[in-house]
């Protein structure tokens, strides 16, 4: 038994008085000093897991305090750098308001004794995240700049832009400002970081934005420097749901599984995506061996109650909703009342009410969010409100602007939402395909007061036809905006490539 087995069989669960008392009466320093360490990684590992923010307002402060005070003599002095003891004592200044302790600490004693190394060893990405981002985040006002200013002393590079982002991104998250578009500047300014891709995809997953949230998960899966593996196919599996392709989503929740199979709710909703394709069988097995273990309740065991309904197993759903102990749902009870109470035979791809299990939808999925960014925004306010209002009936199918077009959708490559292109120095709107899969450039702007709306899409076109078209493709564009100018109708009219269309918006008073 390795020493890391032998720490979570004698210490793993214990309450912090006991561990602390247990720590206290071992004789080896050396393996106490690693047990202690354990546990604070163990500890910082659950704070920050695959989470951009935090409130440490709302952390258990009491305890979360004493494990840090109680833990840390036990600490090895040497080393700290890399045994995370310099961030417990951050983050308990932090937690405690004592930011000016913070700042002395910070300046006094981390950065003066790594300031040489780093001068040879300079910070990249990957290290920041996992040193400075992940326990930090969204700290107090004025850290990161802090954290920005002592990097750009030292000509970090990475560390100072990564640094700096940080400052603005969690100002314009404390004051309700538009973080998306925030990250997304940055990512077309710096392409190469992936942690902007991971937060752009947690991002457009907050916002349902399931396609755009499906690409930025696709490109960081194995290269992510902040989320963990497991937890982006979860994020694959649950956004491919909300678009209804559910092989897709059986597929990457397997993916999860097999990284870790008792990962929260993955076995729960690996049945649930079975159901959707009446595939009850395989559901029925895989939850019977979830609600004997007494997880994902209590969603599992409605479905599980959900999948004998489904069957004809009415004795048996009748059976576990009678057994006891279990919280049933009403619409799940409402489904097996008047039911028989004998198991009959059914033909199984007959009986499934696609509305039932969508109605049942969110009771039967769990998850934990990456981020909850506030986007409040007046109506009409930007481009956005037209961007989503098209982007509404391109995905479901109908014309706009007269034609049959569809999002640009290709695994490997962005999806034609937001759709980045030449290296970050273009950002298109809408971008989109017709019958004959020409790409359509669709431009949007609220009012008449983009004179290069122009001049920026003819830049569009001549970047994908010089570099994206392939064969006998062709590249157009259209200008989507409200009260146009003459000069904009004027140039228009002289190119037969790009299309102008005007939007209005008109209330009718009805008494």
């Amino acid at each position: 038994m390795d020493i890391r087995e032998q720490y979570e069989n004698e210490f793993s669960g214990l309450p912090i008085d006991e561990f602390i008392s247990k720590l206290d009466s071992m004789e080896d320093d050396d393996l106490k000093a690693q047990y202690a360490i354990y546990i604070c990684n163990d500890i910082l590992e659950l704070e920050i897991h695959n989470f951009v923010m935090y409130n440490y307002e709302l952390a258990d402060k009491d305890e979360y305090i004493k494990l840090l005070i109680d833990v840390e003599p036990y600490l090895p002095e040497e080393d700290f750098w890399t045994d995370n003891n310099w961030k417990f004592t951050v983050l308990s200044y932090i937690i405690q308001g004592q930011y000016d302790d913070v700042e002395k600490y910070l300046k006094n004693v981390i950065l003066p004794s790594y300031s040489e190394d780093f001068k040879v060893n300079p910070i990249n990405e990957a290290t920041w995240v996992a040193v400075w981002f992940e326990p930090f985040k969204n700290a107090y006002e004025g850290f990161w700049d802090l954290v920005g200013e002592y990097f750009e002393s030292l000509n970090n590079v990475d560390g100072a832009i990564l640094s700096k982002f940080a400052a603005q991104f969690y100002r314009e998250l404390n004051k309700d400002g538009d973080v998306l578009e925030l990250v997304l500047s940055f990512k077309q300014k710096y392409p190469d970081y992936i942690i902007f891709d991971e937060i752009l995809a947690g991002l457009y997953e907050d916002r349902k934005l399931w396609r755009n949230a499906i690409r930025y998960y696709e490109f960081i899966t194995d290269k992510s420097v902040f989320l963990y593996q497991d937890y982006i196919y979860f994020s694959l599996a649950w956004c491919y749901a909300k678009i209804r392709d559910y092989k897709s989503e059986e597929y990457y929740y397997r993916k999860c599984a097999e990284i870790d199979p008792t990962y929260e709710w993955v076995q729960n909703n690996i049945a649930y995506s079975l159901m959707r394709q009446k595939r009850y069988l395989e559901a029925e097995d895989i939850l019977k061996v979830v609600v004997e273990q007494n997880l994902d309740l209590p969603e599992s065991v409605n479905n599980l109650v959900e999948t004998y309904i489904k069957q004809g197993k009415y004795k048996d759903a009748y059976d576990l909703v009678e057994s006891g102990g279990y919280e049933i749902f009403k619409c799940v009870q409402k489904m097996l009342n008047g039911q028989p109470r004998e198991n009959i035979s059914l033909f199984v791809e007959n009986v499934a009410d696609e509305c039932e299990l969508e109605n049942n939808e969110e009771s039967a999925y769990k998850r934990k969010k990456v981020l909850k960014a506030n986007t409040n925004m007046e109506q009409f306010a930007t481009e956005k409100i037209l961007e989503d209002e098209l982007t509404c009936r391109l995905e479901k199918g109908k014309p706009v602007f007269g034609m049959n077009l569809r999002i640009y959708d290709h695994p490997g490559d962005f999806y034609g939402r937001q759709y980045i292109c030449n290296n970050g120095k273009m950002r298109l709107d809408l971008l989109c395909e017709d019958e004959n899969d020409n790409f359509v450039i669709i431009e949007l702007k609220k009012d008449s007061g983009y004179d290069d709306a122009f001049v920026q899409l003819s830049e569009y076109i001549k970047w994908f036809d010089e570099n994206k078209v392939k064969d006998n493709q062709k590249t157009y564009g259209i200008i989507c905006l409200n009260n146009p100018s003459e000069d904009l109708i004027q140039q228009v009219k002289a190119n037969d490539r790009i299309k102008l269309f005007e939007y209005k918006i008109s209330y009718t008073e009805i008494s």
